[in-house]
């Protein structure tokens, strides 16, 4: 009986190893769960394998076969290098209307904030300078050795600055460096201690050159002096003497002194070559 028993426990072990593992597995599972299926949740990668995956996890592993999902992509890995790029100021001279940086992803976007831009601003460049070595006066007819007399300027005939602007000279002829040619400059001229109204006194009126262009060192200031009323005239080291006419002191120069009738009964005024009724010829120290 014994032997019988042992018979049929080997018999049945013979039948149970002929019987592919396969089949043991499907029908012995809980469930019915099949031991060779993928039961990965995420994609497995090289480097990521889920070790517990019958699929996955076994040597030599076909992972393209894993029926994970593919992991979701963090917000960081959206914004890859090239992303980041694309959202960053590349610019080296700061972006302004009109003068944009073509190959910066932020200023050249359509709408782009310039204010955002990172580049530096650029500095302007130094205007260029041309230098005056000599000059000569433009208009200066009115001018005696460098100096203007105004000996008609009194209380009853006071000057403001338009009118000493009017006689003094419109501008000047100049030589300047790097050129052949001489160029004509106008000028503007300034005092800043002359009063709305002057009756005498000694006044410092200087001109100022256009904009680009400045005396040498060694060039000659641009400036007249202006005296007003005949008690203030003083003759210069080795002049001529005065010479009154009526209460108009003249003093002797270069070139002749014109005198006018004045607007009252009596009275003188500055005059010109063409419209005089005193003059005092220098050359010949006469009255005529």
């Amino acid at each position: 009986m014994k032997k019988r028993v042992l018979s049929l426990l080997m018999a049945a072990v013979l039948v149970l190893s002929l019987v592919p593992a396969g089949a043991l597995a499907a029908e012995g599972t809980p469930d019915g769960q099949n031991l060779s299926a993928c039961i990965c949740e995420s994609k497995c990668t090289e480097g990521n394998v889920n070790s517990e995956c019958p699929v996955c996890g076994a040597e030599g592993a076909d992972l393209s076969a894993c029926q994970g999902k593919e992991p979701e992509q963090s917000q960081e890995n959206e914004n890859s290098p090239a992303e980041s790029e694309k959202s960053t100021c590349i610019c080296t001279t700061k972006c302004a209307e009109g003068s944009v940086n073509p190959d910066c992803p932020v200023c050249s976007a359509a709408g782009a904030d310039l204010a955002v831009c990172v580049g530096e601003a650029s500095q302007p460049e130094p205007p260029q300078v041309t230098t005056i070595k000599t000059w000569n006066w433009i208009g200066g007819d009115n001018l005696n050795n460098g100096v203007l007399s105004l000996i008609g300027a009194g209380a009853e005939n006071p000057v403001d600055f338009a009118t000493v602007v009017s006689l003094l000279p419109t501008g000047i002829t100049a030589a300047v460096e790097g050129s052949a040619d001489p160029v004509e400059l106008i000028l503007t001229w300034s005092c800043g201690d002359f009063p709305k109204q002057a009756t005498e006194g000694t006044y410092t009126f200087t001109a100022a050159l256009p904009e680009g262009y400045a005396l040498g060192e060694e060039t000659a200031a641009l400036t007249v002096p202006v005296i007003l009323g005949g008690a203030q005239l003083q003759a210069a080291e080795g002049a001529p003497n005065s010479l009154y006419v009526g209460n108009y002191q003249i003093t002797s120069g270069d070139t002749p002194t014109y005198l006018k009738a004045g607007t009252t009964e009596g009275s003188l005024a500055d005059g010109s070559e063409n419209d005089w009724t005193v003059k005092y010829d220098p050359a010949t120290v006469t009255l005529a």
